[in-house]
């Protein structure tokens, strides 16, 4: 079924962008004076990894278009503050993000990619819920995605993405294989001019005891001025989730950027908690600032602070009625992360 865009749908794409390396969206043949006008839309695996909009040094050296194997490893731990449940009780959560991506290319701008993704998120309930909503419904959950990234440049102007993806999340003592979800997405962006990419995509992804999601997704990368960029991505720094951003590169060392995100997490939940093998489900909008601080061609470092609003929690049985819904109040976050290309 066709889904609204909502945050569990928004969320969704979350498992197409963790699964795209950014070394697969090298640009298609152009002059060099327009190279730093390359795609690194939302389809790059995290806005920080923007190569700039700074005249590029020379691709090779910056290890894009190479040929061999290539590796890169992401990671990035994120603390989101206390806040209030609509139902009582508070809900602070930790969350880790690791992502390593295997690159094999046998032709220059032509990678065959395999991406390898683990997620914690560390739920910390107060248990002092004063009204129907469990003081402590569910605890740790865990999520591990592999992906394949397929990149094809079909013209010197339109080029094309797929990307499989498996993913399984499971709370703390459940069964990972009762956690799985699979899909993919396909898009395809066109070059208007050397300032602007743009482009239609479409997924389709199986989701825990509930309908498949199939969702628009516009792919857009526009350079308004020449340090200013304006894309959809997946976040900053040490956020997650599909989202837009303005990002300044003032220099080729730093990177400032400001937008907004979703961020959905559906899991299974084990077999002794208040919902016996049900699903948990946490869903929220994200608005971040952060900077990049890029140290070398191979390593990056990123801070990211904001707010998380429309926050909503799901509680469902293991057949996926819903049990109870509640919202909790706009809570802050701080964010690291860091990039390592080898």
């Amino acid at each position: 079924m066709i889904q609204p865009l909502g945050g569990r749908l928004l969320g969704a794409i979350l498992f197409a962008a963790l699964a795209v390396p950014s070394s697969a969206y090298a640009e298609e043949p152009v002059d060099r004076a327009s190279v730093r006008a390359q795609v690194d839309a939302w389809t790059t695996p995290s806005a920080e990894a923007t190569r700039g909009t700074q005249p590029a040094a020379p691709r090779l050296a910056r290890g894009e278009g190479r040929l061999g194997w290539g590796l890169e490893v992401r990671t990035a731990a994120l603390r989101q503050f206390a806040s209030d449940i609509d139902g009582g009780g508070r809900l602070e959560v930790g969350r880790l993000f690791t992502q390593a991506n295997v690159s094999y290319s046998p032709k220059p701008k032509m990678p065959l990619t395999v991406s390898f993704g683990y997620r914690f998120d560390g739920y910390d309930f107060d248990g002092r819920a004063t009204g129907p909503f469990p003081g402590r419904p569910w605890s740790d959950v865990h999520s591990f995605t592999v992906g394949v990234p397929v990149f094809v440049p079909i013209s010197p102007r339109w080029f094309l993405l797929a990307v499989p993806v498996v993913r399984t999340s499971a709370e703390d003592g459940a069964a990972f294989e009762d956690g799985i979800s699979a899909g993919g997405f396909v898009g395809a962006s066109y070059k208007v001019n050397d300032r602007l990419r743009i482009g239609p995509g479409i997924g389709v992804l199986t989701q825990i005891e509930d309908d498949p999601s199939i969702f628009p997704v516009i792919l857009v990368d526009w350079q308004l001025a020449r340090t200013v960029r304006l894309k959809t991505g997946r976040g900053l720094g040490a956020t997650q989730g599909p989202g837009i951003f303005l990002e300044w590169e003032p220099n080729r060392r730093w990177k400032l950027a400001a937008g907004g995100r979703f961020d959905s997490l559906r899991f299974r939940l084990d077999k002794r908690g208040v919902a016996p093998g049900g699903v948990g489900e946490e869903s929220g909008l994200a608005v971040v600032l952060g900077a990049t601080f890029r140290a070398s061609t191979r390593a990056e470092f990123a801070i990211s602070a904001g707010m998380s609003f429309m926050g909503e929690l799901r509680l469902e049985d293991r057949d996926g009625n819903l049990l109870i819904r509640e919202d909790y109040d706009p809570a802050p976050f701080l964010g690291l992360g860091f990039t390592l290309r080898l």
